[in-house]
């Protein structure tokens, strides 16, 4: 499938039938903004990857998340990035966590920071689910 256009990109990737029930139904990215007859609002993807927190040291890793990930984007080899998504594009979470794609663009701190609320947030769901069993 090729795209010819940005409204294109938005149709595809918008998952129209998510409009029924916008607040149960949010896909953790939206272009929506990009699309033609959105002139009156900023062009911007919108992406809702982390909760919501006031706290500093919290919001201090995700900052470095986002521009660690805009420093890659702008750096990278293209050709090693194609291989390196062709590699682990198929992985679950579980085989390629984000612990890995930190460490993967050289952010152990926040890979550490991540992956103890990440093994934290696991236990804590394994032993509701013993509990409702």
């Amino acid at each position: 499938m090729s795209l010819k256009t940005v409204d294109e990109a938005v149709m595809m990737l918008s998952a129209i039938n998510l409009k029924q029930d916008v607040r149960r139904n949010r896909l953790i990215y939206s272009i929506c903004n990009l699309e033609t007859g959105a002139e009156k609002v900023k062009k911007t993807i919108e992406f809702r990857q982390h909760g919501s927190t006031l706290d500093d040291e919290e919001v201090d890793h995700w900052i470095t998340v986002c521009r660690s990930l805009v420093r890659f984007a702008i750096m990278v080899d293209e050709e090693l990035l194609v291989r390196f998504c062709k590699k682990h594009i198929n992985k679950t979470v579980e085989e390629f966590s984000l612990v890995e794609v930190l460490m993967a663009i050289n952010r152990p701190m926040q890979a550490y920071y991540y992956g103890i609320r990440v093994a934290a947030a696991t236990r804590k769901r394994k032993e509701k689910e013993a509990q409702e069993e």
